[in-house]
């Protein structure tokens, strides 16, 4: 049931693209699928969509910008006014949703609100503070979430997301109450403890976690490839503007990690 319900969404994928679908085998698909997950060869990768399935609040990252501009207007009102908030989703439209020109408009009010008076209140970096308010509001209230994550946690497969939020951390799977840990890419890195707990876990030369030991460390986690909402700081920090995405060195770290 979980691979032909994970076959349906992919096969909903592929039909946006009509020139696409033609060359899809639909039988050599479903064929792959069961096989791979038979033998185990499967890592889930989530994106905003699952969220989505989770939450009415959720959103894409082109939706998440628009409203990390209504919040930056709204944190800043003595000095922005609406136009501003305006032009700025105007040019989120523009962009088609290319990923560069939109991480480089997270920079530009990353830069509005770090250059800010905001700058100097908490621990929290300005510029994290729209998107922490916009997280915080996001709860689990669309049917079928522990269904969901059920079915997720049945695959017995890694389980990475993009997204900031901690949705799927935040459900029930519907059997023993359990639910996954949330790590972000930092903290799922930092366990040297029980690295050095497993013997023969690494290549004493090369860093190489072994395939069955990989399974064992990542089994009830979600890992943030990006970081999590309340992650703070320089080195620790969610990664949300183009520079920080030039300048995260740990996700480079932590891409050949895997």
């Amino acid at each position: 049931k979980v691979i032909f319900s994970l076959y349906n969404k992919l096969r909903f994928v592929l039909t946006a693209d009509t020139n696409h679908v033609q060359t899809v085998d639909r039988n050599k698909l479903e064929s792959d699928l069961i096989s791979k997950f038979k033998n185990n060869e499967v890592i889930a990768i989530l994106g905003s969509g699952a969220a989505m399935m989770l939450s009415k609040q959720a959103m894409t990252w082109t939706q998440l910008l628009k409203q990390y501009a209504v919040e930056t207007q709204q944190l800043l009102s003595t000095s922005l006014n609406t136009d501003w908030c305006n032009k700025i989703s105007d040019i989120i439209d523009r962009s088609n949703g290319d990923a560069n020109t939109l991480s480089e408009i997270a920079g530009i009010m990353a830069n509005v609100l770090n250059e800010s008076d905001l700058s100097t209140v908490g621990t929290l970096e300005a510029h994290r503070i729209p998107s922490q308010r916009l997280f915080e509001r996001c709860r689990i209230d669309k049917p079928g979430a522990s269904e969901f994550v059920k079915a997720l946690r049945s695959m017995r497969c890694p389980i990475f997301t993009t997204n900031y939020d901690t949705l799927l951390e935040q459900v029930d799977d519907g059997i023993n109450s359990n639910r996954l840990e949330a790590y972000s890419h930092t903290t799922f890195m930092s366990i040297e403890e029980e690295y050095n707990n497993w013997p023969g876990l690494l290549s004493d030369s090369n860093r190489i976690v072994s395939e069955e030991s990989f399974k064992r460390l990542s089994d009830g986690k979600v890992i943030h490839i990006h970081g999590i909402y309340t992650d703070s700081g320089d080195e620790n920090g969610f990664t949300l503007t183009a520079e920080e995405y030039a300048n995260d060195r740990t996700t480079s770290e932590f891409l050949r990690f895997l």
